[in-house]
């Protein structure tokens, strides 16, 4: 199958695991990121959840087959048509409603994402190109470069807050901070996918003998949970949107470093991929941060027989 296909097919499937997973948090009890043990114990105990991990994983591993054909910038106008398409999808099958400041945010960054590929499309897709000397076995310390900020910036960014509950005039989030931090998590797994995907073409024994497992099931596993919290509390559009360009984006710039893949060919190429990054990193910071339909942090997720009970209990007390 044709590498762009294959991009294409991934992340279409992509998108059918992250609608799975909408519907399946939307029964459960409210997720927080300060009790794991719980987050893990609802969502593992879940079928439903389960077989959309399973499309999740057969839509990253096809993605990683598709990187060893490709440049890695290669596919960012794929995933960047991926964010714009699923606030459609979920306009039409959960009726999210989006600003026009959104949707046009997220235009704006498809054209950008399209922009940072094109310094790379005229490179060569020769395997011994794009991993030049031994691919897939980077040095220890590029692994922690990549899998270190992974794992720790959205731990500090989301257990803090996860543990301040909403007063009654709380705006609720949109979900693009819980997009950003679940993006890099499963942006360093992508990176290390594409790692496998590299050995196994090159040597198949070693593909599973290095820390690329590791970094998979556990940075990966961070930030399938974060992803967990944001669906049950945000849009989807948006979480996924967001979570789309911050792993591509992430898996752009960590893997080129990573893998030593060539950079772009004169001041000009340079100067659209410097440009295309920033504009995507200021349309990111650009999409609102709180919801603009009125509705309030501490009332979601709550059931309406709680509320009933409550009401109640204020009528025989007064």
């Amino acid at each position: 199958m044709n590498a762009v296909t294959l991009a294409c097919a991934a992340n279409a499937l992509y998108i059918v695991g992250f609608a799975i997973f909408k519907t399946t948090t939307g029964r459960m009890r409210r997720l927080t990121a300060n009790h794991p043990v719980e987050v893990v114990g609802q969502v593992l105990g879940n079928a439903r959840w389960l077989c959309a991990l399973l499309v999740i994983l057969a839509a990253l591993a096809m993605d990683c087959a598709a990187f060893t054909e490709l440049p890695l910038a290669a596919t960012l106008p794929v995933a960047a048509s991926c964010s714009l398409l699923v606030p459609l999808i979920a306009f039409a099958v959960f009726g999210e409603r989006y600003t026009a400041r959104e949707l046009g945010v997220m235009a704006v960054i498809v054209v950008a994402m399209s922009a940072l590929a094109l310094p790379v499309v005229h490179q060569s897709t020769d395997f011994a190109t794009l991993f030049p000397g031994h691919p897939g076995r980077p040095p220890i310390w590029k692994v922690a470069f990549y899998a270190a900020p992974a794992g720790l910036i959205p731990l500090v960014l989301f257990v803090g807050r996860d543990s301040i509950i909403g007063g009654r005039h709380a705006r609720r989030l949109t979900g693009v901070a819980y997009g950003i931090g679940a993006g890099v998590q499963l942006g360093a797994a992508l990176v290390s996918g594409v790692g496998i995907a590299a050995l196994l073409r090159h040597d198949p024994a070693a593909a599973f003998a290095g820390p690329f497992p590791y970094i998979i099931l556990i940075v990966g596993g961070l930030g399938l949970g974060l992803l967990q919290i944001a669906l049950q509390r945000c849009r989807m559009g948006i979480v996924v949107g967001v979570v789309s360009i911050t792993s591509y984006l992430y898996l752009d710039v960590a893997g080129t470093f990573v893998y030593g893949q060539p950079g772009p060919h004169g001041g000009l190429m340079w100067g659209l991929r410097i440009g295309g990054l920033t504009l995507v990193l200021l349309g990111v910071l650009a999409l609102p941060k709180h919801e603009a339909f009125g509705e309030r942090d501490d009332d979601e997720r709550r059931p309406a027989a709680e509320y009933t009970g409550n009401h109640r209990r204020m009528l025989s007390t007064s």
